[in-house]
């Protein structure tokens, strides 16, 4: 299988600038390949929302990558 190409929404890899949620700091850095947090590589900003808050979250929204459309 080949890795799945690089979602353009994210930033160039290196760091999303963190974010507090429920008091926790988050910080998710950006990689060529993926993302890592936690000191894991994880395929989606939405998948660390919904490992952070335990529900389903836009990443994109929950990390300020993306704005909400008005």
């Amino acid at each position: 299988m080949s890795p799945r190409p690089r979602d353009p929404r994210l930033p160039r890899p290196g760091g999303i600038p963190p974010r507090t949620f429920q008091g926790k700091e988050i910080k998710v850095e950006v990689l060529d390949a993926g993302l890592r947090y936690d000191g894991k590589t994880w395929r989606s900003v939405s998948a660390i929302a919904m490992e952070v808050s335990g529900t389903n979250w836009n990443g994109f929204l929950l990390f300020g990558v993306q704005k909400r459309p008005v």
